[in-house]
């Protein structure tokens, strides 16, 4: 099936809608008060996918968000898969209370818990005391935000307490979703009993369990966090930590870049020079390394969306191919600017992030500047039994192989022109009137071209015209054993072919019309590569 480049341009060009708060009419406990979102920027690094035969190199940025609560009025306790590898974690509070900068002071991986400091006075959650005990099937509730990074207010899920694991973790009967991970997990007085760190594998068809780290294991992980505090002090936020701080929260819970667009120029946020500006406005704005090649990679990727994966619709706007176009070559040379800027502050960031290099290399260069050649190559090996028509003999069956080279443009638009050359060979056999064998064949290199429309998900449907200069030979055999040939080179060997494709098999008919017969090639059967 051909890979199509899904890159979300949204993570780019769309503004994150706010609830309004003022319309609600649920209210909240003091439990969800105390439970916060937890965003965490690590590194970039590169995943390869195939696309057209091609290579194509995407940026894989590690960011995401899960959840967290106070345990004490500075520490913040998550999951630590959350916040593993980050190089940047912001704590957002419930409503519109604003964003933290946070440090990881306490991880143990093997159990799953970090603990979060933060230069706040929260409210802490009341957790289970030391001495109570959970039972099978007691009813419990998961608080937190799954899901969707913009949520303002905490969610809760029900389910019960199924049983107890081998290795002294709680499992559950209740349904959660990416985000969940870091939640308190609470009993209907709102007691912390524990806290969420995983689900079951929907793709593996797990569904309805989650697993919870007890009280008891968040209470020695918050005493060896609070251990680690009074033997290294934290040090006061400095400016860039909160500057760096409200960049994630804009980078994670709204998009990569604000590009407001006017009603009366829809395109005004996509033009070359306006995208420069917003560029350098973040590079002002930050002197993080690792946060200037997070932005870079989503630009990057935004770039091959809109170059490679068809992208030609931003919100409710279409782009032009020359938008499209231009847009993509100014959203990679943005990626490019940043991450020199990025590697002229810190030169290790490249040992950090793989992107880096891939990004600066030469070859990245050239298609900045010079632009991406708009065509690709596929290979297609094919195979098809032969008829020739012709009405002084009878038969005329044979067989035909072809290689042929296709050159199509990359963008998987509805309909797209392509070039074809290759060689291709033919042989049939006839029986003459006089009982005597007849034998041709044609040696022949090719070259046309065809349209190729849509005709599914990852099928299309192709019509080919070409021409096709060959070497011609026919024989005869007389029963009495006698042969004679002639040979030569055709000129006028014309071919017509109707093709349906996917990205690995190819299925053919067509004719060919060489000097003044035609052979028909009723279904053949190729392989792309």
């Amino acid at each position: 099936m051909r890979v199509l480049i899904s890159i979300a341009l949204v993570l780019v060009f769309s503004r994150a809608a706010r609830a309004d708060d003022s319309k609600n009419t649920v209210t909240y406990a003091g439990i969800d008060a105390s439970t916060v979102r937890v965003f965490a920027v690590g590194t970039v690094g590169v995943t390869t996918i195939r696309h057209f035969n091609l290579d194509i190199e995407l940026a894989a940025t590690q960011a995401g968000h899960g959840t967290g609560f106070a345990v004490e009025p500075d520490l913040i306790i998550t999951a630590q898969h959350v916040v593993e590898g980050a190089r940047h974690v912001v704590v957002r509070l419930p409503g519109d209370g604003g964003f933290l900068p946070a440090r990881v002071v306490y991880s143990n991986k093997e159990q799953d818990v970090a603990v979060l400091h933060v230069a706040a006075e929260l409210t802490p959650i009341r957790m289970q005391r030391d001495g109570q005990t959970l039972r099978v099937r007691q009813t419990v509730f998961a608080v937190g935000y799954p899901l969707d990074a913009t949520r303002t207010q905490a969610q809760s899920a029900r389910g019960i307490i199924s049983g107890h694991r081998d290795d002294s973790t709680l499992q559950l009967d209740i349904s959660l979703n990416p985000g969940n991970s870091g939640g308190p997990l609470v009993d209907e007085s709102d007691v912390v009993v524990g806290m969420v760190i995983a689900r079951g594998d929907v793709a593996k068809g797990v569904q309805g369990i989650g697993i919870a780290v007890p009280v008891a294991k968040l209470a020695t992980a918050i005493a060896d966090a609070r251990l680690e505090l009074t033997t290294s002090p934290a040090k006061p936020v400095s400016a860039h930590e909160k500057m760096s701080a409200e960049v994630v929260d804009e980078l994670v819970r709204q998009g990569t870049l604000q590009s407001a667009k006017q009603p009366e120029d829809p395109w005004r946020g996509f033009e070359s020079r306006q995208i420069e500006q917003e560029i350098d406005r973040i590079a002002i704005r930050l002197h993080d390394a690792d946060l200037l090649v997070f932005v870079a990679g989503n630009l990057w990727n935004a770039s091959l969306a809109l170059h490679f994966g068809g992208v030609r619709k931003i919100g409710d706007n279409k782009l032009s191919e020359f938008e499209a176009t231009t847009l993509a070559r100014d959203l990679q040379r943005a990626a490019v600017r940043l991450t020199k800027k990025a590697r002229e502050i810190d030169a290790t960031v490249s040992e950090r992030s793989s992107f880096v290099g891939i990004a600066l290399r030469e070859r990245a260069e050239l298609r900045v500047t010079g632009g991406i050649s708009p065509f690709a190559s596929r290979w297609t090996l094919l195979a098809s039994p032969t008829l020739r028509m012709n009405t002084e003999a009878t038969g005329g069956w044979g067989g035909g192989l072809e290689l042929k080279n296709q050159r199509i443009n990359r963008t998987p638009s509805a309909r797209q022109m392509f070039f074809n050359w290759g060689i291709s060979a033919g042989r049939v056999s006839l029986t003459s009137q006089d009982t005597a064998t007849l034998t041709h064949a044609f040696y022949a290199f090719e070259a046309g071209a065809g349209v190729s429309l849509r005709a599914g998900r990852s099928m299309r449907f192709e019509l080919y015209g070409g021409i096709a200069p060959s070497y011609y030979t026919a024989s005869a055999e007389s029963v009495q054993g006698m042969t004679t040939s002639e040979s030569g080179l055709v000129v006028d060997h014309f071919r017509a072919t109707a093709s349906l494709t996917s990205e690995r098999w190819y299925v053919s008919s067509g004719l060919r019309l060489i000097s003044s017969a035609m052979w028909i090639e009723p279904i053949g059967l190729g392989i792309n590569f």
